[in-house]
């Protein structure tokens, strides 16, 4: 038979395992691919002397120090609260910043494809 008061026990003590550690490679990873990505677009604008992908490039330059900065903080929430969560106005923020680059870059090639 089992006892209710351990299976109670088990059930709400929770283990914190890896998933800081985790959370804070997946923002280094992030940032690091954002990186890349501002890299290949600034070495695109210095080839072709584009001025619309310089911007973008600077632009795709500060959001990887930004998520950067973001995961770091992140890191440090959790390594003194490992069941800290972000704020819903938290996520709305960042969901608009990653569509409104997503848009901006989409509108870029867009426009670079059609006058060429």
């Amino acid at each position: 038979m089992i006892n209710k008061t351990a299976s109670c026990a088990l059930i709400t003590s929770r283990d914190p395992g890896l998933q800081a550690e985790r959370t804070a490679l997946a923002w280094s990873r992030t940032a690091l691919a954002v990186l890349a990505n501002a890299i290949f677009i600034l070495r695109t604008a210095w080839i072709y002397q584009q001025v619309e992908f310089a911007v973008l490039g600077a632009a795709l330059l500060l959001c990887a120090l930004w998520v950067f900065g973001f995961g770091f903080k992140r890191s440090r929430a959790l390594a003194v609260n490992a069941t800290s969560s972000i704020s819903q106005s938290g996520m709305f923020v960042i969901a608009a910043i990653v569509f409104s680059a997503c848009s901006i870059s989409l509108i870029g090639i867009g426009a670079h494809a059609f006058s060429t």
